[in-house]
């Protein structure tokens, strides 16, 4: 039984010894892994550029509850929009929706918004990365 075993290893590795002396592998790639690479290789590029753009800021106030409670309206209302919380400037919560390279774009969701929150306004945000201006989920 011994014998056998070790047998079989002489003769595996004189198969693998003469397999690598060819040379030669063939890898049958899919198209769609070289597409996949290239994006991320892009998305990774672009983390540490920002750019200025502008937001829409939906409620400016000092209650967190009022602030997260804005958000999931804004979440519901508009689901394929970025949102963001932010609590930036003490004791100040910001709800921002959108990343628009111009203020008309931003202008045409505060009109959309209009009912929801009268309030709303157009902010400059100058430190946007040109993936936030996608909308959310492409």
């Amino acid at each position: 039984m011994r014998y056998t075993i070790i047998a079989s290893l002489f003769i595996f590795a004189g198969i693998v010894s003469d397999l690598s002396a060819q040379g030669s592998i063939i890898i049958n790639q899919d198209p769609k892994i070289e597409q996949l690479r290239s994006l991320h290789a892009w998305y990774n590029s672009q983390l540490n550029t920002r750019i200025p753009g502008f937001q829409v800021i939906a409620i400016t106030t000092t209650n967190r509850t009022e602030a997260t409670n804005a958000k999931v309206k804004l979440l519901r209302q508009f689901p394929s929009h970025r949102i963001d919380l932010n609590y930036d400037q003490e004791p100040y919560y910001r709800v921002m929706i959108g990343a628009y390279r111009s203020r008309l774009e931003a202008e045409s969701l505060k009109f959309k918004m209009r009912e929801t929150f009268p309030t709303a306004f157009i902010g400059i945000n100058r430190d946007l990365r040109p993936v936030d201006f996608r909308p959310v989920g492409q």
